[in-house]
């Protein structure tokens, strides 16, 4: 629906038609078209054209003012003034214009791009004040076979995937499925609408057979088409039946893992069967209409709002129906570069390439910020640096704030990934300059995150929860900023888990991957799933550890090599954690090499699991190795959690060779040294542990209050707390607490190590005397 401003835009130009000559023509014609201004028509070769009124008010303002070039800015003004609309929208109205009149000839065209500048329209034109308007027949349906057409109604989709992300398939692949069902000669298809008004909101309510017969006598077809999506292994399946005069004339699946080229391959089946069942299958093509429209605008609302699966799924679906308009644009190559598409870089290449020879700045930027994220995501984290240094060398040529801010934020994202967090913060308060210049509480949610994520890695854990949980109430205004919101919510739980705060930091996760899976980007997805299970797990809830584990072990993430390597390392985890070391061990050997491909990752989880298992293991070459891989690493010298981490793990090698003054040692400079979180908390209560054996409990109290929570919640801190207990002479709190942490974990988590602690504990409260306890073989007992 056009607005009056919109109107008044179309008005203007048109009066301007008058100006320059003595009577206003209603007629211009070029090369075999003919463009009626009153009737507001196109015809080719004498045959009318489909056009859409924007279309056809621009393809007239263009020949109105041949003259000159007519700038985008002047198209935007005139004809999209009232809606929030990037200048792409200006480039698809020229793609279809073009296709209209039947500019196919990239060497002459009529309607010429001027790079840098808009478009001139350069065809000879002959105006005329003629207001004859010829009366075109109607040209007959294509037909493949005798007999009259065959009314055909298609329901909406059910979804029964269970993914909320899928919720564009009801009336997104419905409406496919009708556009493509068309190109049959033979069968006419009831416009969607009909079918909606048919089922009068009763579509959740009544069987799909009863749906078909609804929809069947309301709207007087002959054949109803009904669809269900449903998950499978590798992908989806299309299970459809067709109703014909109430009974289910025809039924079957499509199995694949693209619903769109699922759907044309469907409406190709039921192409031939519904009509004269011809052995080849005529082409489709598609001409624009409001359904292609409406679909690229709920495109760039998810995007917008941070749903990039979604908003692919439309555009796919609009690349389907009009592949001219829709197969290049940057909103397409920003989703398909956020769901880690393998088409990213191929789509990339086309449209900067493009954007290059037209002298588009602010294209070149957006796609270069686009391809940096993809880069990251799959682990190039040099050509992610690379191609955002290209982005910021091109920001002087755009006034475009929001932009600007993009940029600065993805170069933030990678020196937080680098440990560079004084570049970081730098980076973060020039883009919070921006965000009170413009007013945006996203970019200010996005400044937030960076200055908490920053406090958190140096140790500031009570100031970055603050500032993260400002930032998510930012990013949960206006529109929810679901990819935001789920890395938002992600640190959140990773500075509850350091601190012991199992309830809390579950509470967070699951937010995340709720967020995350709305967000369709699987790299963030699969992060959150590891901590998710890793949560889980130490807080003893085996069934939702379980179902994380195998969300994370899907084949949409398995394909990703993060997705891969995030897995592996989860089940080399639960492996070690089972008893099974062995098992964890061979798969950590053959995931090294790809886990050095994500330095990140690696650093903060993988090479510090691997150390230790080598350790728990006995393979005391391999963990010297991994921990002089810690201690060589870039960021060694500015991250105190790394090296905290190596001096716990030399601890830990110390202790296995019992070189016990060296342990007492290396555990005091981790303590000191490692910033507030998990490595800290387990040199503690490694601390507390050896202490007690030793009967030296002097500091303990000092080190018990800088993990309070972990002896409140976690089942590590618990054990620590019992064996202090037990230490101190309170050997009924001791086998208390002892009891908790055996009750706590499943049954697999517990060894007969672990039990004996607790007989121990309880024969000493029931005879009033302690017995000695066997030290500890390897700090790793501790199961932290």
């Amino acid at each position: 629906m056009r607005s009056t401003d919109h109107m008044a835009g179309v008005v203007s130009h048109r009066s301007s038609v008058s100006a320059g000559t003595t009577a206003s023509p209603s007629k211009f014609t070029f090369a075999g078209v003919e463009l009626y201004v009153g009737a507001r028509e196109v015809h080719v070769n004498g045959q009318v054209q489909r056009i859409e009124p924007r279309v056809f008010d621009v393809l007239l303002h263009l020949v109105t003012h041949r003259d000159r070039v007519v700038s985008r800015d002047e198209l935007l003004r005139l004809f999209w003034k009232t809606e929030f609309v990037t200048e792409s929208v200006v480039a698809r109205c020229i793609m279809k214009a073009r296709r209209v009149i039947g500019d196919t000839d990239a060497h002459a065209p009529l309607i010429k791009t001027v790079h840098g500048s808009g478009y001139r329209f350069v065809g000879a034109v002959k105006a005329s004040s003629s207001h004859e308007v010829p009366v075109v027949a109607e040209p007959a349906p294509r037909r493949y076979g005798a007999g009259p057409p065959l009314r055909v109604a298609v329901l909406p989709f059910r979804n029964l995937t269970t993914l909320s992300e899928l919720i564009w398939v009801e009336y997104g692949l419905a409406a496919l499925l009708k556009r493509t069902l068309e190109s049959h000669g033979n069968v006419v298809v009831t416009p969607i609408l009909e079918v909606v008004a048919a089922l009068d909101g009763k579509f959740e309510h009544l069987t799909t057979a009863q749906c078909a017969d609804l929809v069947a006598e309301i709207a007087g077809v002959g054949a109803v088409v009904a669809v269900q999506v449903l998950s499978r292994d590798a992908g989806f399946e299309l299970a459809y039946e067709v109703y014909h005069r109430t009974e289910v004339w025809r039924s079957g699946q499509v199995c694949d893992t693209d619903l769109t080229r699922m759907t044309i391959d469907l409406a190709q089946r039921l192409g031939h069967a519904l009509s004269s069942g011809d052995p080849q299958p005529p082409s489709w093509p598609f001409t624009s209409d409001a359904f292609a429209n409406e679909a690229f605008a709920r495109a760039m609302q998810a995007i917008e709002e941070q749903r990039q699966l979604v908003g692919l799924r439309y555009i796919e679906v609009c690349v389907a129906t009009e592949p001219h308009a829709f197969e290049m644009d940057v909103e397409h190559v920003a989703a398909l570069a956020a769901v880690e598409h393998p088409e990213t870089l191929l789509r990339a290449q086309a449209v900067l390439s493009r954007a290059c020879e037209g002298g588009d700045i602010a294209s070149q930027v957006r796609l270069l910020r686009a391809l940096s994220s993809y880069h990251q995501s799959v682990g190039q984290y040099p050509q992610a640096r690379d191609t955002i240094n290209r982005a910021l060398a091109l920001l002087g040529g755009t006034q475009d704030e929001h932009l600007a801010a993009s940029v600065l934020l993805q170069s933030a994202e990678l020196a937080l990934g680098d440990l560079d967090l004084d570049l970081a913060l730098q980076l973060g308060r020039r883009v919070m300059q921006i965000a009170r210049t413009v007013s945006s509480d996203r970019l200010t949610s996005h400044c937030l995150r960076i200055e908490g994520i920053a406090s958190h890695l140096r140790g500031d854990s009570e100031h970055a929860l603050e500032v993260l949980k400002r930032s998510a109430e930012m990013s949960r205004m206006l529109k929810l900023q679901h990819a935001d919101l789920a890395q938002t919510q992600h640190r959140i739980a990773l500075i509850h888990r350091d601190a012991g705060r199992l309830d809390a930091a579950i509470e967070a996760i699951d937010q995340a991957v709720a967020n995350a899976r709305h967000a369709g980007m699987p790299m963030r997805l699969a992060q959150a799933l590891l901590v998710q299970m890793l949560v889980y797990t130490e807080a003893g809830d085996e069934a939702n550890a379980s179902k994380a584990m195998q969300q994370l072990e899907s084949p949409q993430l398995e394909s990703l090599r993060c997705g891969r390597l995030l897995s592996r390392l989860g089940w080399a985890w639960l492996s070690w954690r089972a008893g099974r070391l062995d098992d964890a061990l061979r798969e950590l050997d053959e995931l090294r090499p790809l886990g050095r491909q994500f330095p990140p990752l690696w650093f903060g989880f993988g090479v510090g699991l691997n150390a230790g298992a080598a350790i728990a293991g006995r393979r005391f070459e391999l963990a010297r190795e991994l921990i002089a891989e810690i201690e060589s690493a870039p960021m060694y010298e500015h991250d105190t959690l790394l090296q905290g981490l190596a001096h716990f793990l030399h601890a830990a090698l110390a202790h296995a060779f019992d070189r016990r003054a060296e342990t007492w040692l290396l555990l005091r400079r981790a303590i000191a040294v490692a910033p507030p979180g998990l490595v800290r908390a387990n040199a503690c209560l490694a601390a507390v542990w050896l202490a007690c054996e030793e009967g030296a409990l002097s500091e303990v109290p000092e080190w018990l209050a800088q993990v309070s929570a972990w002896t409140e919640q976690h089942p590590s801190g618990v054990m620590a707390l019992a064996r202090y207990r037990y230490a101190c002479g309170d050997w009924q709190q001791a086998a208390e607490l002892q009891a908790r942490y055996v009750g706590h974990w499943p049954a697999a988590e517990v060894t007969d190590l672990h039990r004996d602690w607790l007989a121990i504990y309880r024969r000493s409260a029931t005879a009033g005397r302690s017995e000695p306890i066997p030290p500890l073989a390897r700090l790793f007992t501790l199961r932290m």
